[in-house]
């Protein structure tokens, strides 16, 4: 597994696992976390996350207007390139259509949060559940089908001991 420092875990966020910080009972104890981990290179996202959670939050969904901020500030530490993972991503969402229909804008992220996390080896971050019927359709599903490492954000706090 590639990881920043080759002992610890890298993770890729997708866009619910950063409002599950806000919605989290001690999420003022859990941004200073997660921006360490950022500094440090174990905390990754894509650029469309980014660009959900401002939607998000012109919505009033995502309430964390500081720490957005701050995500920002931190794009260059936070954000994988696009170009480092582009062909990764058209492959993923050419094997997977339904991860990211073509007229679905809330999950436009999915294809590139998953590419990153194969491309680099990175376990993926996200509060999608794997069953029901719509399970192809659901990050999960194409981390297992793709041999990827995914996980909630309780199991990462957990990893973490946070």
């Amino acid at each position: 597994m590639v990881t920043s420092d080759d002992s610890q875990e890298t993770y890729v966020f997708d866009t619910c696992s950063f409002v599950a910080v806000q919605d989290h009972k001690n999420r003022s104890k859990m941004w200073p976390k997660l921006f360490e981990r950022i500094a440090s290179g174990r905390l990754k996202t894509v650029g469309y996350v980014l660009a959900e959670l401002a939607d998000l939050q012109k919505r009033k969904i995502f309430r964390a207007a500081t720490e957005l901020k701050q995500l920002r500030e931190m794009r260059d530490s936070l954000v994988v390139p696009d170009a480092d993972i582009i062909r990764e991503a058209g492959r993923i969402q050419h094997k997977y259509p339904r991860l990211a229909g073509m007229r679905a804008r809330r999950n436009s992220a999915d294809p590139w949060v998953v590419a990153a996390g194969k491309q680099q080896g990175w376990t993926v971050v996200t509060e999608e559940k794997p069953g029901g019927k719509k399970r192809k359709r659901k990050i999960p599903h194409v981390c297992t089908q793709e041999g990827i490492a995914c996980i909630d954000f309780h199991a990462f706090l957990k990893q973490e001991g946070i």
